[in-house]
């Protein structure tokens, strides 16, 4: 009687810490299942800005083009720190030779 009433005790033990196991187990998946949500929705949502970023850019230019304007000098205006900047004046129309040292 003593053996059966232990054996009893052990599996209700071995039950209820099964139960409890799994209901962790379930919890994290869930949590992990809402946090890829999260991130997919995040990585949509930037890929989406990404895109109307770029048809901005994409119109700003196209109306630039169509304005006639030198894409080029806009394009060096922009660029804050250029990796050099050469400026070469000819007044006299003399052959001009230049090289660039490495």
């Amino acid at each position: 009687q003593d053996r059966a009433e232990q054996k009893r005790t052990l599996e209700h033990d071995l039950r209820q810490r099964h139960d409890h196991e799994q209901a962790e187990l379930n919890a994290r998946r869930a949590q992990e299942e809402l946090e890829l949500e999260l991130l997919e929705k995040r990585q949509a949502t930037e890929e989406t800005h990404k895109k109307a970023l770029l048809d901005l850019r994409a119109e700003e230019w196209t109306k630039l083009q169509e304005a006639d304007a030198d894409l080029t000098a806009i394009l060096v205006a922009q660029e804050r720190n250029p990796d050099k900047l050469i400026r070469l004046e000819n007044d006299n129309q003399a052959p001009l030779h230049l090289h660039e040292a490495i």
